[in-house]
């Protein structure tokens, strides 16, 4: 075994005698004592080997428990491998478009019905596409608005997935897929994501409008019948209508879909109707973080900027969909030097943009940096942009608090 160092993704958080420690790249985590890790520490600085650490105690027992610590560790993924490859990039959400054929209540990025051009025709977004995919990423998602509105949609994907030999993915609100087009979809996509946004026509039509939910699940088995079977069916949860994630799970064990629950963001038309997603009371704030913790607890881990960008409508580029905001700009598909800028981990922290982007993680925080439990709060970094200067940040650091204190420390 080599020489034991700590990654650079590990987190560190302490209170009394008792330490976690959390990976940032997938979120997991484990809690040990303060003395073993204050062993670990020097056994590191000394540069010893996993079995040499093993090795250097004499009780059988004490050996045996820090060779299972070790390969905890190991799961955990805590120790940096000198030859592991630089990190990949993941997948690249394109927003091809900011129009939609729908007007969802919630819609972060306040996509509307426009017949406008679009900003980008199709020998720009060709261009786009070019320059993506020699930065190799793992998946390129297609996205929006609304893709298929688009008159050149499929011409886009045509060359897209001639040139690509990665996974596409469409996100899509699936209405729009027919049977004139579906057989040239599914020969040219990897998987499709569909956004749903309800259980049943009742609670669909209230965030999406009438009818749009019978005519998704009519299309999903459009898609199925045509041999095509990896879907996934996405719906915006908040605190209010949290009690339906089991029927949502319900519901894709049926239709034979990966459910992909995601957070309600009060951006864009999402501003407008926090209260139908967010309307409990503190009392029940506090008893929905704990359930929802219970189930779910992980690190952030989010991966905006780590091994995922956007790139919006006109060819900019930001850490995620979810931080389009002028002072997250990383530069622009179109400008080379800012692209190559953007994927050299030294060029990349000079940029005035991701310095901004860096502010948001929780150990960086002024409120949050000396907080015990700041690595659990926040999922997603999107939120803290959100909730940084709000009046509801103590609101919100109260309640997640009361849950964590337990989950984190007190339980084993």
């Amino acid at each position: 075994m080599n020489q034991l160092r700590w990654s650079d993704d590990i987190k560190k958080l302490e209170r009394n005698n008792r330490v976690v420690l959390a990976n940032a790249e997938t979120g997991n985590w484990l809690k040990i004592s303060k003395n073993c890790i204050e062993i670990l520490d020097d056994s590191v600085k000394m540069g010893l080997s996993g079995n040499e650490i093993i090795q250097s105690f004499e009780d059988e027992e004490d050996k045996l428990y820090i060779k299972t610590l070790i390969s905890k560790l190991t799961e955990l993924e805590a120790w940096k491998i000198e030859d592991k490859k630089k990190k990949t990039l993941q997948q690249v959400y394109f927003l091809l478009t900011h129009r939609c054929n729908l007007h969802c209540i919630h819609c972060s990025m306040n996509a509307s019905h426009s017949n406008s051009e679009e900003y980008l025709d199709t020998d720009k977004v060709i261009e786009a596409l070019e320059t993506v995919i020699k930065l190799e990423p793992k998946q390129i998602v297609l996205s929006g608005g609304e893709p298929l509105v688009r008159k050149d949609f499929f011409q886009i994907l045509d060359y897209l997935s001639s040139k690509y030999k990665g996974e596409i993915t469409l996100m899509t609100n699936g209405v729009l897929i027919n049977e004139e087009n579906v057989d040239t979809l599914i020969s040219k996509v990897s998987s499709i994501d569909i956004s749903i946004d309800g259980i049943n026509e009742e609670t669909c039509s209230k965030v999406r409008g009438k009818g749009i939910f019978q005519k998704v699940i009519d299309n999903i088995v459009l898609l199925q019948e045509r041999g095509f079977h990896k879907i996934s069916l996405s719906m915006v949860f908040g605190n209010s209508n949290y009690y339906m994630l089991p029927e949502f799970y319900e519901m894709n064990r049926n239709l034979g879909t990966k459910p992909i629950p995601r957070a309600f963001s009060p951006i864009g038309r999402g501003e407008e109707s926090v209260n139908y997603f967010n309307k409990l009371s503190p009392q029940q704030l506090k008893e929905f973080n704990q359930k929802d913790m219970q189930e779910t607890l992980k690190a952030c881990n989010c991966k905006a900027c780590r091994n995922e960008i956007c790139i919006d409508f006109n060819g900019d580029i930001y850490p995620c969909a979810l931080l389009v905001k002028d002072k997250y700009k990383l530069g622009n598909i179109f400008n080379i030097e800012e692209v190559n800028n953007i994927f050299d981990e030294n060029k990349l922290t000079k940029i005035p943009a991701y310095q901004e982007f860096e502010k948001l993680y929780p150990d960086k925080i002024k409120h949050c940096q000396k907080c015990d439990l700041n690595i659990f709060c926040w999922s997603c970094l999107h939120f803290v942009d959100i909730y940084l200067d709000s009046e509801n940040f103590e609101k919100r650091c109260k309640a997640k608090k009361e849950g964590l204190e337990k989950l984190v420390w007190d339980m084993e």
